[in-house]
């Protein structure tokens, strides 16, 4: 697990010297790095607290906090010195590619999702890897993907394409 300590030290690095303009697109992905050190902190309290209830394994709202986590982790995981050259690529001076590797419990592929910038500006994203039995769902009109494993719907993993920053888990109605 990444230290807070380490972490602070990256992200005075990241920050301490910007030109002028807005951040980086890198600059912006290690702040949600950043944040989602705090999330996961928040969700496992609230993850401990159903434990202790014994009604954990069994609980809906265990399982969505579980997806959050994974959120969470793929979004930390930029912020690992061994992890970061698989989630963060650039490809000369003007395109960049950030992942999203998720991997479900006893799980031996994950999901890898790819947001792919050229100039500083987000030109798509793209699915490189699905575990099995796992399903994708395009929302018709919406700018999102939709991923779940089939025995955990109705919750999904929610992927805004015009804020790759903004991945949450979604529950649909029946």
């Amino acid at each position: 697990m990444i230290t807070r300590i380490a972490v602070v030290g990256v992200a005075s690095l990241l920050f301490s010297v910007q030109s002028m303009g807005a951040p980086s697109i890198a600059s912006l992905w290690k702040a949600r790095a950043l944040d989602a050190l705090d999330r996961l902190q928040v969700l496992q309290k609230e993850r401990d607290a159903y434990e202790k209830r014994g009604t954990a394994v069994n609980s809906p709202e265990f399982r969505r906090l579980t997806f959050q986590a994974m959120i969470e982790l793929a979004y930390a995981a930029h912020l690992d010195l061994k992890v970061a050259p698989f989630v963060h690529d650039t490809k000369g001076k003007d395109r960049a590619n950030f992942h999203l590797l998720l991997k479900p419990a006893g799980g031996t592929m994950g999901l890898d999702l790819i947001y792919t910038y050229v100039d500083g500006k987000l030109f798509g994203a793209g699915i490189l890897q699905l575990p099995e039995n796992w399903k994708v769902v395009f929302p018709k009109g919406k700018n999102q993907i939709l991923i779940t494993d089939e025995k955990a719907e109705p919750l999904w993993f929610l992927f805004d394409l015009d804020d790759p920053l903004a991945a949450r888990v979604y529950e649909s109605t029946k």
